[in-house]
């Protein structure tokens, strides 16, 4: 796996479909989450971020949804993938998530940042 495809992985990890901010297909049904990749090398801690999307009237799914993917990461400090000639680590950031305006009020949306460690050769 490289570092693109681990960072699609991490994030497709969590029970919603996870699409790059850039590819996010035509009709892509509530709830799913897109993110940004980056990459860089040893000791470059990369701030990446992602959105929570669902369309609702209320935050408690989006909120419950966006809690579990921060235990996850807090229990698994630092959430360690496997790639191809090393590792991905994921912590989390200082900021976790906030809400983020979406323009329609039946659509709620998290804007949620992690950081993101290449152990690779």
């Amino acid at each position: 796996m490289d570092r693109f495809q681990a960072i699609n992985s991490f994030w497709s990890s969590f029970g919603v479909p996870a699409y790059n901010r850039y590819a996010v297909p035509d009709g892509a049904t509530f709830p799913y989450l897109t993110y940004e990749t980056a990459v860089g090398s040893l000791d470059d801690l990369i701030p990446l971020s992602a959105s929570l999307w669902y369309q609702s009237d209320s935050l408690a799914a989006l909120s419950r949804k966006t809690e579990e993917i921060y235990r996850y990461i807090v229990e698994n400090d630092p959430v360690t993938i496997e790639i191809d000639g090393g590792y991905l680590w994921i912590y989390k950031s200082g900021v976790f998530a906030q809400d983020q305006a979406s323009g329609n009020d039946s659509v709620k949306s998290k804007y949620i940042t992690i950081y993101a460690e290449f152990v690779t050769k």
